[in-house]
């Protein structure tokens, strides 16, 4: 592999003693998928993946036992993808408003 080459791989090991508990972070793997994708342009998706995962962990209901918590896995992963799909929206309708900004009326100059 050259530099610039995409490199992803899954880090979401499963150790035996926490194998089918769902305990494990899934951190690694969701902001590897956001490199991967950021990589080949998705710069939007990725800055929210991102921030998402941020936010979750900050706030810090939904996280897994290793961050302090006692959520699930699947439990982490349902709230980060809440939070994506709020900023994806959020930020659809920021773009949107900005489309469908209302314009002034033209100036009607009349000469008499």
């Amino acid at each position: 592999m050259g530099i610039g080459a995409p490199c992803s791989s899954r880090r979401m090991g499963m150790l035996r003693n926490t194998r089918g508990q769902y305990k494990v972070n899934p951190t690694a793997t969701i902001l590897s998928y956001a490199w991967m994708i950021g990589y080949l342009g998705e710069k939007e998706k990725m800055n929210a993946i991102f921030r998402a995962t941020e936010n979750v962990i900050a706030e810090g209901r939904h996280v897994t036992y290793d961050l302090g918590r006692s959520a699930s896995m699947i439990k982490m992963i349902e709230a980060i993808a809440g939070r994506i799909r709020m900023m994806l929206e959020k930020d659809r309708w920021r773009s949107a408003s900005k489309v469908l900004k209302p314009r002034s009326p033209p100036s009607s100059k009349t000469s008499m």
